[in-house]
């Protein structure tokens, strides 16, 4: 069984939703058009990258498995600062991220980027 709302009426000097709503217009209305949605820059989507091939990714996701930590809580760990839908898509291999947010990625799981001593080569 429901309860329907009480049909008393609003006390003086309180404004009800439906006179709050009301008073409100949409952007649309008053002459000026929306302005279009920026494009989201955390993500750069590359369809020709094979998946998991990033060198970053693969670092990122053994010493996420060193540390028994899921995507889950690698997004925890950089919250407000990457989406946690941009470390599941990344982690996932479905996108890859500028170095401005994978910074945070790679601070979250302990890792340093140093450059390469100009010595030393492979051999």
């Amino acid at each position: 069984m429901f309860r329907m709302a009480s049909k008393r009426p609003d006390p003086a000097g309180k404004p009800s939703k439906s006179t709050a709503a009301a008073a409100t217009t949409s952007p649309a209305a008053s002459g000026t058009p929306a302005a279009p949605k920026p494009p989201r820059t955390t993500l750069i989507k590359h369809p020709s990258l094979p998946r998991l091939q990033n060198p970053i990714r693969q670092a990122i996701l053994k010493a996420m498995e060193e540390q028994d930590m899921n995507p889950y809580g690698l997004a925890s760990a950089v919250r407000g600062k990457v989406t946690s839908q941009s470390v599941y898509d990344f982690v996932a291999g479905r996108s890859d991220m500028t170095s401005k947010f994978v910074i945070h990625l790679l601070w979250a799981v302990g890792l340093d980027v140093l450059p390469k001593e100009k010595g030393k080569d492979k051999a």
